[in-house]
């Protein structure tokens, strides 16, 4: 039995997979900048120190920007979670109507959304346009 447990994995979201990202880069960017402050504290005058400076440096650098980017995909994939939970938790809600009640709330959301849209394409401007909807409150 604990041999079982030993062998499975368990699979990471991608906001998990991003959180490490941007820790990582984190972490290795103050370890790669603190070696770069010693190599230029003790060996800068000579030029390999120089090298090593700027070397790590950069390095320095592109994990900090790694991180940056991690940070804003971090930010994106949870809101994608977020919406993938809502529409599970709808799914199962909707499922768990009956049959003959589930076809009247279908038509009333598919109607409501048409009136949602209208309402934006219509009246985006604070004008009603001229035509066949003029006068009828939609």
């Amino acid at each position: 039995m604990a041999e079982k447990n030993v062998n499975e994995q368990k699979v990471q979201k991608k906001s998990e997979k991003d959180k490490n990202g941007v820790i990582g880069g984190v972490v290795f960017g103050i370890i790669l900048l603190f070696l770069t402050y010693q190599i230029y504290d003790l060996l800068f005058e000579f030029p390999i120190g120089q090298i090593g400076v700027y070397i790590l440096g950069f390095l320095t650098f592109i994990c900090f920007a790694v991180s940056v980017s991690c940070f804003f995909d971090y930010k994106e994939s949870r809101k994608m979670e977020k919406l993938d939970e809502d529409a599970k938790r709808e799914e199962k809600e909707f499922s768990e109507i009956d049959p003959a009640k589930r076809a009247l709330k279908a038509e009333k959301l598919f109607r409501m959304n048409q009136k949602e849209l209208m309402r934006y394409y219509l009246g985006w401007a604070g004008t009603v346009p001229e035509g066949e909807y003029r006068g009828r409150i939609l």
